[in-house]
């Protein structure tokens, strides 16, 4: 009988745990998609100057690295502004549906990642813990510990392993 407390007392950690990963993997999937859709108004840039000195931008709907960017007076730190006004390699018209690419300057590399590589797997993961957490749940009036349909039984034991209801 401590065999079915001890599982129902792991299934309810996992259980736990599953949830927060439902959450954490839906709210990342809607943060990627409210990302890609803003990104067509404004571009989102973070300077960082490691010896590198790299550029993450997000715009037109993915996601570009330039690394050795040569622009040596602008400042570390986060920059937004209106898409309409930028100029640059990625373009409106793109969505953002297409396949990541590198191109390669001198001494500039830009790494392009559209934000759909990101949005469907989170999306994946989000829906298959959505169906599992769905699937597990016991109907009301069955046993905790085993399942067992109490439908009737007023005995106040589980007919099945013997647990108090």
């Amino acid at each position: 009988m401590n065999s079915y407390r001890g599982e129902s007392a792991r299934t309810s950690v996992g259980s736990r745990t599953r949830r927060v990963l439902k959450w954490a993997t839906t709210a990342l999937a809607g943060v990627v998609l409210l990302s890609w859709a803003l990104s067509f108004r404004w571009t989102l840039s973070y300077l960082h100057f490691s010896p590198d000195r790299q550029i993450i931008e997000v715009r037109a709907g993915c996601v570009a690295v330039w690394l050795n960017f040569a622009k040596k007076n602008a400042r570390p730190g986060f920059y937004v502004w209106d898409y309409r006004h930028a100029s640059g390699g990625l373009r409106r018209e793109r969505m953002g549906l297409f396949l990541p690419y590198t191109v390669e300057w001198w001494w500039q590399k830009l790494i392009v990642i559209p934000l759909w590589i990101m949005f469907l797997p989170m999306m994946a993961i989000s829906t298959l813990f959505w169906w599992l957490g769905h699937r597990g749940r016991l109907p009301p009036g069955s046993c905790k510990d085993c399942g067992y349909n109490l439908t009737g039984n007023v005995s106040g034991r589980c007919p099945e392993c013997g647990n108090a209801t």
